[in-house]
């Protein structure tokens, strides 16, 4: 039996992040599918090159039955570090919604099978406080309006520059954290939301998308505490098995790369990073 090295450790933790052990099983497959259907594979060696995708940092649903507006919508968010599920019809986004965690949701007010407009009332009446983002290709403004009063938190028409969507995403991340500016400070420590760029003393630092994902979330919640399984319910996708201790391990490398005070353990209940500039 040969033993794996420390290096080839870490990159088997980053590979199974994505869905647990069941993560090396399966690889997505090459087509867009709205449902993000997997394939199995006739072998169990993770994909290496492939893996620095599989967690992020903040969730994000898009409700869009539009196959290739989804399709971009979720490869821009992606490539900014955010995980991202797909709803193709009213329905599904309302399960979701109601579901799972999100941090932002992009909801399409004409969605089949249940309007958006249906799925953002019966959400905020259920409770549900998520930031929503309301994209309508409709030109009557009485259709933004509704969506606002519905409780809908921004709104744009389409067509739209990605950009000023991504923009507006990480103002609504913010928003929901109550963090003005799109880069945290703490001691020697900077982290920019806008590029995901970490410095130590003003020295680029370099992170896993992993470490990237957990670091990006205890700052957008800095002063309060986290528990493992929250942090696992926002980094990894809804199809995957979350795993909670992998955590840790994320942890301790964040701890190794930039102090061993940025983030504190209360034993037994979470992480936290003080509050921040």
């Amino acid at each position: 039996m040969s033993w794996l090295s420390n290096e080839e450790h870490n990159r088997w933790i980053d590979a199974t992040c994505r869905g647990g052990w069941h993560g090396l099983l399966f690889r997505e497959t090459a087509a867009f599918d709205c449902h993000k259907r997997l394939c199995p594979v006739t072998h169990i060696r993770p994909n290496f090159a492939t893996s620095r995708n599989y967690a992020r940092s903040m969730r994000i649903l898009i409700a869009e039955d539009e196959p290739v507006l989804a399709s971009q919508l979720k490869k821009t968010l992606v490539s900014e570090g955010l995980t991202v599920d797909v709803a193709v019809d009213g329905a599904e986004a309302q399960y979701l919604g109601e579901t799972e965690p999100y941090d932002v949701i992009i909801l399409d007010l004409g969605l089949p099978i249940r309007d958006g407009l249906t799925v953002l009332k019966n959400l905020r009446s259920g409770g549900n406080d998520t930031a929503i983002l309301i994209l309508t290709a409709r030109n009557d403004w009485t259709d933004r309006v509704d969506g606002l009063d519905a409780g809908a938190d921004d709104y744009l028409t389409k067509p739209f520059h990605m950009a000023e969507l991504s923009a507006r995403v990480r103002a609504l991340i913010r928003r929901k954290a109550g963090k003005a500016t799109p880069v945290f400070t703490k001691d020697d420590v900077t982290f920019d939301t806008r590029n995901n760029q970490v410095t130590v003393q003003g020295v680029p630092t370099n992170l896993t998308s992993q470490e990237i994902a957990v670091l990006s979330y205890l700052f957008h919640n800095s002063g309060r505490l986290v528990s493992r399984t929250e942090l696992s319910d926002h980094i990894y996708q809804h199809e995957g098995d979350r795993d909670s201790n992998t955590i840790a391990v994320f942890v301790n490398r964040l701890r190794k790369k930039l102090g061993s005070n940025l983030i504190e353990t209360v034993r037994g209940r979470g992480y936290v990073i003080k509050a921040t500039a």
